[in-house]
């Protein structure tokens, strides 16, 4: 009997069938035809084996270059070699280094004898959708519903608000936009902060929060959240999800004011390389 291969190659035609189930699983594409015009851009994003396994990359953020492994699908023994066959990958099409995908805690352990290292840790939270009569904009800020037109000034907010690591390219912010319901808060004719959620397979998920430092401590980012939660409550959607980082105590005292409270383990993002997801990649 011949055993199958466990050995990474780029994706054909004839293994899209395989990843589509798996992806679709875990909400990686929306559509076959999203995963196929991902493939169709970039083959070498679709890596599978003969054995099952399945690896989908994308690139982190167009400003960086560091490839995202957005989901890996294999037994634990075979990480160390999968994530060494991925980061060669990200080598070859000129990417200084690759991220892993999301790990908990209790799967650190293959990812580190990989020979890669913890560069952020973070949190899930979760929270009853509910209506928060405090959470009105304060004086002087009015919220409006945000499509592609507000792009840039979006791109300008995320500049002010986080790290290289974090903020949003414009390819990223597009796609939001076109997904996510957005929430821009606005003084005068100045973005000062905007919310994006959705929902996804039945649980509100809030995808992102972002208000400039000079306009912290307003109550704008309450407003937004509370303008979230409201949403969903009215779309009969019970319960609410995020993510933040571990360190952030001054994000999770906003949430927790919400009724959010950690839920599961830390996750995780590794890489072979020092990635700052403070500052700049180093």
């Amino acid at each position: 009997m011949s055993v199958r291969s466990h050995a990474f190659r780029a994706a054909g035609e004839g293994d899209l069938a395989r990843v589509w189930a798996l992806a679709r699983q875990d909400g990686i594409f929306g559509t076959p035809e999203e995963l196929r015009a991902a493939w169709q851009t970039a083959p070498w994003s679709v890596q599978v084996s003969d054995a099952g396994d399945v690896a989908i990359l994308s690139r982190w953020r167009d400003h960086l270059p560091l490839v995202a492994v957005d989901a890996l699908w294999c037994n634990e023994r075979s990480v160390p070699s999968h994530m060494a066959a991925l980061r060669a990958v990200a080598r070859a099409h000129a990417f200084d280094d690759v991220v892993s995908p999301f790990v908990p805690d209790e799967a650190l352990d293959p990812f580190l004898r990989a020979g890669m290292r913890v560069v952020h840790t973070g949190v899930a939270m979760g929270a009853a959708c509910s209506s928060c009569a405090e959470a009105e904009p304060p004086p002087g800020i009015v919220f409006h519903l945000g499509d592609e037109a507000v792009l840039e000034p979006l791109l300008a907010v995320d500049i002010l608000s986080f790290s290289d690591f974090w903020r949003y390219d414009a390819r990223l912010m597009g796609e939001c936009l076109r997904t996510d319901r957005t929430v821009v808060a606005r003084h005068g004719d100045s973005v000062v902060g905007y919310a994006m959620c959705r929902i996804d397979r039945g649980h509100g998920v809030i995808g992102r929060l972002a208000v400039i430092p000079a306009r912290r401590g307003q109550g704008i980012g309450r407003a937004l959240l509370g303008d979230a939660l409201r949403y969903f409550a009215r779309q009969g959607v019970r319960r609410a999800m995020l993510y933040t980082q571990a360190h952030n105590d001054e994000a999770q005292r906003l949430y927790r004011r919400f009724g959010f409270e950690t839920v599961g383990s830390r996750k995780h993002l590794l890489a072979f390389g020092e990635v700052d997801t403070e500052g700049v990649l180093r």
